[in-house]
């Protein structure tokens, strides 16, 4: 096929083989018609001048004995109202001619042919052909005649044809083209909308597109197998769309974890890196008055022991190292709750007496610092089963905290309540400094310690919540925690009675 064909539009192809197929069709049909009718013209001309001759032979046959020259001139002159032969002659069976009949015009031929074959009776030339015929009378031959058909009518004829079948031809191709454009039109208009569809889901990857079908033949089905194909490509996208949202929200999810766990590692950290800090203040201050008043009273300083002094460092030596040991048994403790090492002493215990010694001790801190450390609990307390070690130290560190964060003049707050068949309620009310909820949840990791930029005015290791709350949970106990910057924190503990194990 030649390459411009092949760049053409599919509306043109069509129009273009369609036009060029009834072209060829419409041409050989002119042409058979054409050779058929002009065969057949000549053989029905030959055949009417044959049988006019045959005429002819009849009327003159007896002229022709008898002798009668004039009849058979008269017989042969009606031969002028037959344009198309172009002479006759007459002859005997010597061949010597009897009469003869020329039409007029310059193409008529001056002689006649020697048919010298009798069974040959037609001799074809390219303008004109002769035809022979026998005279016979009573079944004796006495003559020939021949007579010179022209072919001009063919020729006429011939160039009528060519004229009508070009006209028929044109004609044709025209009508063809318009039907074949139209057709056309029909047949490739659902084909463009597919291309035109395919271009359009190109451009805007919008799959949702659909053609509407216009036939049920092979278009049609091309039509539908195209909209399936769009949906289920659409189909596929918008999995992948969700599966990519899916993804995308695991992404974000994990990262926002993986951030808070990067926070978090961070914040424990800053925190750890404060407690070493905080540590080596707190460790350090008491090894040192350890050391320095155990130096003195080594040197004896101030004389023989017996100086009062001497009491007074020892006192001081005691307190020390009492301080280092609770922080070494924090330290211990928390150690053992993370590593899941710690094993409670579950017993009968009596709670009111528990908490009257934490206000027994904590009430001379309380003193020194001008505050007011109140309890009130009720007369019977029912007995509760717990690890009292532990839950002693648990309330003193909530009523150590207090203390340490009440300025001069405060009032601290114990109370405990018999609440419910279940549990008892304790609270540990002051009027300190009070925290912000993100100091709260600072004060609450292991080793942090709120507002640390001014905990340097308060001693501490960071460790009591956490290690207060891991005490509480490990006995099955509740704490909640309100707190207020400026009007202070309160504790709220729910410690089951006989459910703690």
């Amino acid at each position: 096929m030649p390459p411009f064909i092949n760049n053409l539009h599919i509306r043109a192809k069509l129009t273009l083989l369609i036009t060029v197929v009834s072209a060829v069709v419409i041409s050989l049909m002119c042409i058979a018609i054409i050779f058929y009718d002009l065969s057949t013209f000549r053989a029905d001309l030959s055949s009417q001048q044959r049988n006019l001759l045959k005429i002819v032979n009849n009327n003159i046959s007896a002229a022709i004995v008898f002798g009668d020259q004039a009849a058979v001139d008269e017989n042969l002159a009606l031969y002028r109202y037959q344009p198309d032969v172009l002479s006759v002659s007459v002859t005997d069976v010597l061949k010597q001619e009897i009469a003869s009949y020329k039409a007029p015009g310059p193409n008529a031929p001056t002689t006649m042919p020697d048919l010298q074959i009798a069974d040959i009776s037609t001799l074809d030339m390219k303008t004109a052909f002769y035809i022979q015929e026998t005279i016979i009378l009573d079944g004796e031959l006495i003559g020939y005649s021949r007579a010179l058909i022209s072919l001009d009518a063919l020729d006429r004829k011939v160039w009528l044809y060519i004229q009508l079948g070009l006209g028929a031809v044109t004609v044709t191709l025209f009508l063809a083209f318009v039907i074949a454009r139209r057709f056309a039109r029909a047949f490739s208009q659902p084909i463009e909308q597919l291309v035109k569809t395919a271009k359009q889901v190109s451009r805007s990857a919008d799959y949702s597109v659909q053609v509407q079908p216009s036939s049920n033949d092979e278009v049609g089905e091309l039509t539908r197998y195209f909209n399936q194909m769009l949906n289920e490509i659409n189909r596929r996208d918008k999995g992948l769309l969700k599966q990519k949202q899916t993804l995308e929200d695991l992404v974000e999810k994990k990262t926002a974890e993986l951030r808070a766990a990067l926070e978090k590692s961070e914040t424990a950290s800053r925190a750890k890196s404060e407690f070493l800090a905080n540590m080596s203040h707190e460790l350090r201050t008491p090894l040192n008055a350890v050391l320095g008043f155990s130096e003195i009273m080594k040197q004896e300083l101030y004389g023989p022991h017996t100086d009062p002094k001497y009491h007074e460092y020892a006192g001081l030596i005691h307190q020390s190292g009492s301080h280092l040991l609770n922080i070494i048994n924090d330290l211990l403790d928390l150690a053992k709750v993370e590593a899941g090492q710690m094993d409670l002493a579950i017993e009968p215990a009596d709670f009111k007496k528990i908490m009257t010694e934490v206000a027994d001790m904590m009430g001379v801190r309380a003193i020194r610092k001008s505050q007011h450390l109140r309890l009130d609990m009720p007369d019977e307390l029912r007995t509760v089963h717990c690890d009292s070690r532990m839950i002693k130290q648990v309330f003193l560190n909530l009523v150590s905290n207090a203390i340490k964060f009440t300025p001069a003049l405060g009032d601290i707050t114990v109370t405990v309540r018999d609440a419910s068949l279940d549990f008892i309620e304790i609270q540990v009310a002051d009027t300190g400094q009070g925290m912000t909820p993100e100091e709260l949840k600072v004060a609450m990791q292991p080793f942090g310690q709120a507002q640390s930029i001014l905990s340097r005015s308060h001693e501490g290791t960071g460790l009591g919540l956490p290690l207060v709350e891991q005490f509480l949970t490990l006995h099955g106990a509740e704490m909640h925690i309100k707190s207020e910057p400026g009007v202070g924190t309160t504790v709220t503990v729910k410690l089951p009675i006989a459910q703690a194990i």
